[in-house]
């Protein structure tokens, strides 16, 4: 790793949790009064914040933090209408035309929305379109 890489956050929280995780249970393992430290991960997707906390010393924490971020990306990349190669936008694009093949998840997931949808008589509703538009938000396609 040469410095820059060292100054990146990742590498940098990875190894702070490491040093503060050793030094918690050599130090703070006695003190049952003194305040736990947390490793604070946060990535914005999907316009909103996501968070994570652990606490230093997690083993793996740092990675499992990434890995969870890294599906959030993909999620997002799979169904954001905000980029055009999405499976979502390619999905609304063409579905009205003729039949689309999908991933299997999001197959299951718009099944399960679908069957909310009927049991609460078009309470829970999916689309969003209309709704974003009539608040202002909307800078789709």
């Amino acid at each position: 790793m040469d410095r820059r890489d060292f100054l990146q956050p990742r590498h940098l929280a990875h190894s702070t949790g490491h040093v503060l995780g050793a030094l918690e249970s050599f130090d703070l393992a006695s003190d049952s009064s003194a305040k736990t430290l947390f490793l604070h991960l946060r990535r914005r997707a999907m316009a909103t914040h996501f968070e994570i906390l652990l606490p230093f010393g997690t083993p793996g924490a740092v990675e499992m933090s990434e890995e969870a971020f890294r599906l959030l990306d993909a999620l997002e990349e799979q169904m954001t209408v905000y980029r055009e190669s999405s499976e979502i936008s390619r999905l609304n694009r063409h579905a009205f035309a003729r039949p689309v093949r999908i991933e299997r998840r999001l197959f299951g997931l718009l099944q399960l929305a679908a069957q909310i949808h009927q049991q609460t008589e078009g309470a829970y509703d999916i689309t969003t379109g209309a709704l974003i538009k009539a608040w202002g938000f909307f800078r789709g396609p």
